[in-house]
């Protein structure tokens, strides 16, 4: 969804989070965004996760997931991302040694 459609649709936790908004317009022109400071709240810290996995197809790491955002600790990131798999909201698989998330894929209705 593109960020025009999205905005209307979010929550206020994520709308408290616009950075992570504004990371999408950087994806679609290929443009490095900034480090988004990681909020002290939880679910906070869930949204700004859930908004960056689930972008696009690709599967990411702790160590990609955390260096997103600014003062953001490993073994927090880990644990939101451990959540949002409890959830059914990320996959979670190994792959070459290394723990991945990303999106499940869906079942045809």
């Amino acid at each position: 969804m593109i960020f025009i459609e999205r905005w209307p649709k979010s929550s206020a936790s994520e709308r408290a989070n616009k950075d992570s908004f504004l990371a999408a317009p950087c994806d679609a022109i290929a443009v490095p965004a900034m480090a988004i400071k990681w909020p002290a709240k939880l679910p906070a810290q869930i949204a700004l996760v859930r908004n960056l996995v689930t972008r696009g197809d690709a599967s990411r790491s702790i160590e990609e997931v955390a260096s997103q955002f600014q003062g953001a600790r490993r073994v927090t990131v880990e644990s939101v991302l451990d959540s949002l798999a409890a959830l059914g909201l990320l996959g979670a698989y190994g792959a070459n040694g290394t723990r991945r998330w990303k999106v499940p894929a869906r079942a045809a209705e």
